[in-house]
């Protein structure tokens, strides 16, 4: 990958949110806020899907699931600023002890939220 500035057409990056909700997923990727700050690595700032993130970001949990769904398809069908290649599922192990109700994946296990069955 180039520094900021240099021109490129395409380059290859690693990524993983910090947490599993879509406002780390997409505007943290593409809202043009964070172009500077590094995490839009594609550089992607459109005022109409900037505008479109953030009203999704203040809505209310189901309207705003529906609304970042929307918009991932959106995003992927109209403009493509990133292309997926790999998506890491890892297989999670724990003992016949844990409390199903208390695995939290995020997006690997949480072990401050795993507890034992009573």
């Amino acid at each position: 990958m180039t520094s900021a500035g240099e021109p490129w057409d395409i380059a290859a990056a690693s990524w993983s949110p910090d947490y599993v909700d879509p406002y780390a997923y997409l505007n943290v990727q593409f809202d043009g806020r964070y172009v500077a700050g590094g995490t839009n690595v594609s550089r992607f700032d459109s005022p109409t899907y900037n505008r479109l993130l953030r009203r999704a970001a203040r809505l209310p949990v189901g309207d705003r699931y529906r609304a970042y769904g929307n918009l991932d398809v959106r995003l992927a069908r109209k403009v493509a600023p990133i292309i997926p290649t790999l998506f890491t599922n890892e297989a999670t192990f724990v003992s016949k002890r844990v409390d199903r109700r208390c695995i939290v994946l995020r997006p690997t296990l949480d072990l401050t939220a795993v507890c034992l069955k009573p």
